[in-house]
């Protein structure tokens, strides 16, 4: 397929810009995709530098381009957008993390923090116009289904950490900040799905007060 994006300077500029780009991402393509796979080697014993390679040249590449460029580059090579690909690379990390969960800091710990800081770099400036409609239509559900197995995730490493013991307050305070941090960058992530983000947040939010509830009648019983 013979069609590049323009990488959003318009003209010639735009077009060459999109060409580095494109050339770029066919560059590290077979470093993170399909991201199963990739997971799955390195859990075999593979060196994770090129995975984590790939995902610095997806922030990169969010770095100078728009959403729905970023969006269009892999458009030229798979039946997908990169945005997708984005959304199953990190849902990979994050299972990874659920099913290796560890206070050591593992490669997904990195490649999570690396992906957190693409989805950033691609909404920041849309979050701040107030514009979802800069945002591909597949990018909202591929960023729903990262939201809801990001709150899977912290809601089992929060239960994880009720039960340890730590008393180390320079360690608490350092994971209080590294939250705080990934907080932001989530919200911002179920700003570009609200409409399907919201009500997840409402269930769960009901789910749990339910319980609560439910507990401390048994407990008075």
């Amino acid at each position: 397929m013979n069609w590049l994006p323009d990488g959003g300077g318009g003209g010639d500029n735009g077009h060459m810009q999109g060409q580095h780009l494109l050339q770029l991402l066919l560059g590290i393509i077979q470093w993170i995709d399909p991201p199963d796979t990739v997971s799955k080697e390195i859990e075999c014993g593979k060196s994770e530098s090129e995975l984590l390679d790939g995902c610095r040249a997806l922030l990169s590449i969010a770095n100078v381009t728009t959403p729905l460029v970023f969006d269009q580059l892999l458009k030229s090579m798979r039946p997908f957008g990169t945005v997708s690909l984005l959304s199953a690379l990190m849902c990979e990390v994050v299972k990874h993390l659920m099913v290796n969960y560890t206070e050591e800091e593992t490669w997904s710990w990195v490649a999570r923090d690396i992906l957190l800081d693409t989805w950033t770099a691609l909404l920041i400036p849309m979050d701040s116009a107030g514009n979802n409609i800069l945002f591909p239509p597949e990018g909202v559900n591929a960023a729903a289904n990262l939201f809801a197995l990001i709150v899977e995730s912290e809601l089992k490493a929060a239960s994880a950490s009720a039960s340890t013991d730590v008393n180390d307050y320079d360690y608490l305070q350092a994971s209080i900040a590294a939250m705080d941090e990934r907080l932001s960058s989530y919200a911002l992530v179920a700003r570009a799905a609200i409409n399907i983000t919201v009500p997840l947040l409402t269930r769960l939010f009901s789910e749990r007060f339910a319980r609560l509830h439910q507990s401390s009648v048994c407990a008075v019983v």
